[in-house]
């Protein structure tokens, strides 16, 4: 059951503490961007509250968790987790662009090959097939 928004406490995460007022924005995205899934949200969060890396790049890992907690303790909702790939699955592409049944091709193998030139850096070939 969600909690009065008017009530969080602070939270830490990463090293950050956060606010009841910023939770209490957090809450107000999460609602109003219902449509979104719990990536977007993260991102949507992150770049609101300009949570960012060193390098400028958004700290989402670090939001997703704190979205997480926040969900685990009530003060939002965040939607349910969407349905994705069962875990372990591959895809796979059984047709050609051009709709023919795709044949099944032999596994292949990277390798390393030097260059004759010792001043060039190692080139790699992708090759297919057992003979190397």
């Amino acid at each position: 059951m969600q909690k009065a928004l008017s009530s969080p406490r602070p939270i830490t995460v990463s090293g950050r503490t956060f606010s009841k007022e910023e939770i209490i924005s957090i809450g107000k995205v999460v609602t109003s961007c219902n449509g979104l899934s719990r990536n977007e949200l993260g991102l949507t969060v992150c770049e609101l509250l300009e949570w960012e890396r060193d390098n400028g790049k958004l700290k989402s890992r670090d939001c997703w968790d704190l979205l997480n907690q926040l969900n685990d303790r009530g003060d939002i909702a965040l939607p349910a987790l969407r349905a994705g790939r069962p875990k372990g699955k591959k895809t796979t592409v059984s047709h050609t662009e051009s709709g023919e049944e795709r044949a099944s091709l032999p596994a292949r193998s990277l390798i390393l090959h030097q260059s004759d030139s010792s001043l060039l850096p190692a080139k790699m070939i992708l090759r297919s097939g057992a003979n190397y």
